[in-house]
């Protein structure tokens, strides 16, 4: 009992230090004091808010403006005004942080304050890089630098260098990013400084996103929203939802997006954060369109460009062609078309190539419908220019198609058969990299079991803080008549010490809530990939059943017709073995990605198997018949009797054994 008391006074001395730093400690502390003390506590309080509560940070600020104008205090002034215009960035109010930026900024300029300047310059440059102008992002992001490093602050160099990587990133130019945020995350991790480790994370996550790696962006991002988690940074939280959303989307995955908007939407109305509202909602409408909900869709891109135009964001040609496609797909042409062109000048004022692109796309594809051939033409050709060029298989590949049924209802032959085998090389292309994306999807499997054993984790400290709970109240009831005999003041500590608790459980339970809730989207994805190795199996055995079907085909025509080459040159050039080489090649790739280890384990045992009884051993390890896996290796059901019998005496198994249990044991 007498260590519990003392323990008890140590919680108590200790208290200040604490909860020191806590928000709510901090608010119970404005009554108790007045004059410059108050000021202090009123910039802290703005700044601790920022991304918790933006209309609370903004009221606490400009109180303490108001209080320090009463002091001419100008130096807690100018910096509760740079609090204030961070504050307006973070809530996507551009106008308002501009406002207080340059009010800021003449203050700092009075006081010839370095540090303060560089600061605004910064904030200045993340309003125009949030706004599109990227230029003069660039242009304050470098002055800030320079000043930075004429003062040496060094650690402020590097906070503005990751704001250049993000600009870098918007304009596309990601080599150029990369090593910028490894190296930040990289500093950060040593000053364990958790919220720079974060947003870098973060920015590295959208990096791979857009390159395509999107096993890693997923890695990135988990930890980014795990952190963003543990520092209750809701901004933060809610773009990486968005981002791994972004991801779902790419894969085809729109319902599991959904799932993950909404939530994210939801939060992002609670705090008002108009930029993230309007990105949300332009996500929500991509997916709704996809699954063919186009009067969902329309509203969200509406939402979407109400709000961007109000935040006088100027790069919204995107939006408004998504709206244009929305009303094509409920058959409003005259809509579609109004804001197709619309979409069409805002991009070409911005020289948005790319975008350009898409706009001609849509407009050739809307003529071509109504009969618009001259027009139609011309929309799709500028758009194949500009395609080709970029590389985007998907969108190429669609222009081809187009262009080739342009000209074939226009009885232009050359030129039909000409966009006609474009865009069969394209889809070939396209088709290559689907089977990319197939084998991201077996390796976003393993990401699962990763969530999974943190979500066990999670139970596993969420029931021992239950324990650490109910002992800690059974503990509070027995010390409870005794501390009060001499020490008034013990109800304020239980009272801290329960509130720590409720405080660690809490967090735990949302951290466990948050991992179940990605554990059920990526698993209704992931269970259908885990057949997919059989399916492709499978398909193999129909690729040679075909091949056989068309070759006893061309046989019996041949008979019949003896004298006719073309028929002889089609059943040369017919190889079934080649098809199959070719299966069995892809089918290796995606065997390995979905079992990295086996080849190498079961080698290293049996170093003398064949390349045939490896894939007999892969086969068995599937769980193929021996019928089905005749059909797949082109040999009959005997011969794979036979082939498995050998593998038995390699393997030395004596008749109890199991081969396929030995095979699944790898």
């Amino acid at each position: 009992m007498v260590r519990h008391i003392l323990i008890f006074l140590f919680l108590f001395l200790n208290l200040t230090n604490l909860y020191g730093k806590n928000v709510d400690s901090l608010i119970n502390q404005l009554g108790l004091l007045d004059g410059t003390e108050k000021i202090s506590l009123l910039t802290e309080l703005c700044w601790e808010l920022k991304y918790i509560n933006q209309n609370e940070a903004i009221n606490y600020g400009l109180e303490g403006v108001d209080l320090a104008r009463s002091f001419s205090d100008k130096e807690s002034e100018s910096a509760l005004l740079k609090n204030i215009a961070v504050v307006y960035f973070i809530k996507s109010d551009f106008e308002q942080s501009k406002k207080y930026c340059y009010q800021a900024i003449k203050l700092f300029q009075q006081q010839k304050n370095t540090t303060g300047i560089a600061k605004i310059s910064n904030v200045i440059g993340m309003i125009h890089s949030a706004q599109g102008n990227y230029d003069n992002a660039i242009e304050e992001f470098e002055k800030s630098i320079m000043l930075c490093n004429a003062i040496g602050d060094t650690s402020k160099v590097i906070i503005l260098e990751a704001n250049i990587g993000n600009v870098y990133l918007k304009q596309g130019e990601y080599q150029k990013a990369i090593p910028l945020y490894e190296r930040i995350v990289s500093n950060a991790r040593q000053k364990n400084e958790q919220q720079r480790v974060a947003e870098n994370i973060y920015n590295l996550g959208m990096v791979y996103t857009k390159l395509g790696d999107y096993p890693k962006a997923l890695n990135y991002l988990f930890e980014a929203s795990e952190i963003s988690t543990s520092l209750d940074n809701h901004f933060l939280w809610i773009n990486t939802q968005n981002e791994i959303g972004l991801i779902f989307r790419r894969l085809d995955m729109f319902d599991e997006a959904i799932m993950l908007y909404l939530p994210a939407l939801k939060m992002a109305e609670e705090l008002d954060n108009k930029n993230l509202i309007a990105s949300l909602s332009n996500n929500l409408g991509l997916c709704y369109f996809r699954i063919d909900q186009f009067e969902k869709a329309l509203n969200c891109y509406n939402t979407c460009l109400e709000i961007r135009q109000s935040l006088h964001v100027v790069d919204v040609g995107h939006i408004l062609n998504n709206i244009g496609s929305a009303y094509k797909a409920l058959g409003k042409h005259e809509q579609a078309l109004d804001f197709y062109n619309q979409a069409l000048e805002t991009n070409s004022q911005l020289n948005l190539k790319s975008k350009m692109a898409l706009n001609w796309s849509d407009l050739g594809e809307l003529n071509l419908e109504q009969g618009n051939y001259s027009e139609a033409e011309t929309y799709l050709l500028n758009a194949f220019s500009v395609l080709e060029k970029t590389k985007e298989l998907k969108e190429v590949a669609i222009v081809t198609k187009l262009l080739s049924t342009l000209y074939r209802q226009s009885n232009q032959k050359e030129k039909e058969i000409s966009f006609n085998n474009l865009h069969q090389n394209y889809s070939d292309s396209l088709y290559n990299k689907e089977k990319i994306l197939a084998s991201s999807r077996i390796i976003i499997r393993e990401q699962l079991k990763e969530k999974n054993n943190q979500i066990n984790k999670s139970k596993q400290a969420l029931a021992h803080i239950e324990i650490e709970n109910d002992a800690a109240q059974k503990n509070n009831k027995l010390l409870l008549g005794l501390l009060i005999s001499f020490l008034g003041l013990s109800l304020i500590g239980i009272y801290y010490y329960r509130k720590r608790v409720n405080l660690n459980k809490q967090k735990l339970s949302e951290n466990l809530t948050l991992a179940q809730t990605e554990k059920n989207i990526l698993q209704d994805s992931l269970e259908k990939q885990n057949k997919e190795l059989v399916l492709f199996s499978l398909e193999m055995v129909q690729n040679k059943e075909l091949l056989k079907s068309l070759k006893n085909h061309l046989s019996t025509l041949s008979k019949n017709h003896p004298d006719n080459i073309e028929i002889k040159n089609i059943q040369s050039k017919l190889s079934i073995n080649d098809v199959i080489s070719k299966d069995w090649t892809y089918f290796n790739e995606v065997f390995n990605v979905a079992f990295p280890d086996f080849t190498k384990k079961i080698r290293n045992t049996y170093p003398n198997l064949s390349r045939k009884e490896l894939q007999h051993c892969a086969l068995i390890k599937l769980n193929i018949s021996p019928a089905e896996a005749a059909n797949i290796m082109g040999i009959t059901t005997e011969s794979i009797h036979s082939a498995r019998y050998r593998l038995r005496k390699k393997f030395s198994l004596v008749r109890q054994e199991s081969l396929e249990d030995l095979i699944l044991s790898f």
